[in-house]
């Protein structure tokens, strides 16, 4: 097994993006050549018309020691032209540049003919559900992908590994494995736990069930969280936009901050009857240096916040005048709340100045690491937080990227 990295996602120069991951120890790459990425490491018109640009552009990776391991061409192949078209462009760069695997996604047709819009099944009943996936598959995907098979296998293609991703005809193993049976077995998966996550499934039974039939051909490592509070009442399926963090029902994260050494804090959280959890700012007196991933954690963990920065100072920033509230309920706290404790002097109390998350809006800014113990301030899980990146409102996103904290356990 090879590490390797998907560089559309790093937003640097061609250049700075090898020395990005040679420095990093990454030894493969899987570059996009357009469709849904914006395709930033590769002009895949320009490779294709130029043999000396291909070998200008190999040469950068061989200087560092990388290997080309994939070519993404993710679109829909199966509703719209352009995208079938690209796709196929991408095989025959595939092909002058040695690259045996492609990573996509399966497309989506229309729902019946003459519509223009792909429609996703998700469900079994009212009875034009089954006449929609008939069409799309017996008249659409499987006569599609029997031709998009041959072409890549004529540009000497060995695998494509098809992502497991939402609003897909191919969104699990079972579908894969319909098609696959259907086109042949140079399809396969890319799997991608966090998809399978928010869909209620477990990427180590779909890794199984994907390795007995031959037919895992590349992973995704990325994670997702359910927001408990969202997703109690409302259930996993949401259609919220993607950055609305605090309102959905589950979010992309950082590898391990949605499941694994996680969940071990959830049951943690539950056996040891943990109502909060805690922040200690360490001297930092502003909610610009409060780390996002503190109000997603407890968000996700259905617990209060508790801000402790020695004294009164956030306080009278917000200029709130402090209330006592008494023993803490988790069960009366609203959504996204902060609390604040004023000074160690009223722990016992467990005063409360609530204060929405909303509100602190861009304020929120990157930490370097969160370290989280089981122990002090009245049951309340403490996190000690040391200061990140300067820049406030420039670092929120960083949570979401190439800078999210580590969490240790």
């Amino acid at each position: 097994m090879k590490l390797a990295i998907k560089t559309c996602t790093l937003d640097m120069s061609y250049e700075d993006m090898l020395d990005f991951c040679a420095a990093q120890g990454i030894s493969g790459l899987e570059i996009g050549t357009g469709n849904w990425s914006s395709a930033p490491h590769a002009d895949l018109e320009g490779l294709l018309a130029s043999a000396a640009a291909r070998e200008r552009w190999l040469d950068a990776q061989r200087r560092r020691g990388l290997d080309l391991c994939a070519l993404n061409c993710s679109g829909n192949p199966l509703a719209y032209e352009r995208d079938w078209e690209v796709t196929v462009k991408t095989f025959r760069l595939a092909e002058l540049l040695g690259v045996r695997k492609i990573v996509m996604m399966s497309g989506l047709p229309a729902g019946c003919p003459g519509d223009r819009t792909p429609v996703w099944i998700t469900a079994s009943w009212p009875p034009e559900t089954q006449e929609i996936l008939d069409y799309q598959w017996n008249e659409v995907a499987v006569p599609a992908w029997r031709e998009m098979v041959r072409l890549a296998g004529d540009c000497g293609v060995e695998q494509i590994a098809l992502e497991n991703h939402g609003m897909q005809l191919v969104y699990n193993p079972e579908t894969l494995l319909r098609l696959r049976e259907a086109a042949g077995p140079m399809v396969g998966m890319n799997l991608d736990p966090s998809h399978l996550f928010w869909m209620g499934g477990d990427p180590i039974e779909a890794a199984r069930v994907l390795g007995e039939a031959g037919a895992l051909y590349h992973i995704h490592g990325k994670d997702s969280r359910p927001e408990r509070r969202q997703w109690g009442p409302n259930g996993m399926l949401d259609t919220k936009p993607i950055d609305a963090f605090r309102r959905r029902s589950w979010n992309y994260v950082a590898v391990g901050a949605g499941h694994g050494v996680q969940d071990g804090l959830a049951d943690a959280v539950a056996d040891g009857g943990v109502q909060a959890l805690a922040l200690h700012l360490n001297g930092l007196h502003h909610l610009a240096e409060t780390t996002e991933v503190v109000g997603l954690l407890a968000h996700q963990l259905g617990l209060d916040v508790l801000v402790d920065d020695g004294d009164e100072v956030l306080g009278q920033e917000q200029g709130v005048t402090p209330a006592r509230a008494g023993v803490l309920d988790r069960r009366a706290v609203a959504v996204g709340h902060l609390t604040v404790l004023q000074d160690d002097h009223h722990r016992d109390g467990l005063p409360r100045l609530p204060h929405g998350l909303e509100a602190l809006g861009d304020r929120l800014a990157c930490v370097k690491h969160a370290v989280v113990t089981c122990a002090g301030l009245d049951g309340a899980l403490v996190v000690e937080v040391e200061a990140g990146p300067a820049g406030g409102a420039d670092n929120v996103n960083n949570f979401h990227g190439k800078h999210a904290p580590l969490i240790k356990f």
